[in-house]
């Protein structure tokens, strides 16, 4: 990544934690989820070109990296928070896999998901969800009869407590 590819309004990870932290093993990530935004971009006398950004943690925005030619290929860029809106996890599977994005950017340890506005459902997982509910419910229904008729036969489990 090259410097003057870095945004304000953006969030970034680094891709080695373990370079800029004294923590390993599980400490590692002890309060830090490695996900980053800017700060501040300085740029050069003419103010033309880059020289460093700094980035502070989604965490808790007190810990903070600064990035310059030498580091930018620790960073990725993950999304741009104008051009994503946040789903619920449970409307994730509505969306085909490649246009979710999963991402930890705050001290509950839990991904929140974002889509690019405008993503759309995808008709075919729609359909898979709905026909596995329909199957669900079949088996249930089944499941109940069987249960009454045993019920009424007097064979039922329950009858024999």
């Amino acid at each position: 990544m090259n410097l003057q590819d870095f945004s304000f309004g953006c969030i970034y990870k680094c891709k080695c934690p373990e370079k800029y932290s004294k923590e390993t093993g599980q400490w590692l990530y002890h309060c830090r989820n490695w996900t980053f935004s800017i700060i501040r971009i300085i740029t050069d006398n003419t103010g033309k070109e880059i020289v460093s950004v700094d980035l502070s943690d989604t965490y808790f925005n007190n810990k903070t990296i600064t990035v310059t030619a030498d580091n930018a290929d620790d960073f990725e860029f993950i999304f741009d928070t104008a051009a994503v809106k946040r789903i619920r996890e449970d409307e994730a599977n509505l969306y085909e896999p490649e246009d979710v994005i999963r991402c930890r950017i705050d001290s509950s340890a839990k991904p929140y998901y974002y889509i690019k506005i405008g993503t759309k459902v995808s008709q075919a997982r729609l359909i898979d969800i709905l026909t596995e509910k329909v199957n669900s419910a079949k088996r249930q229904l089944e499941n109940a009869q069987e249960e009454l008729g045993q019920a009424i036969q007097g064979t039922h489990y329950k009858l024999n407590r």
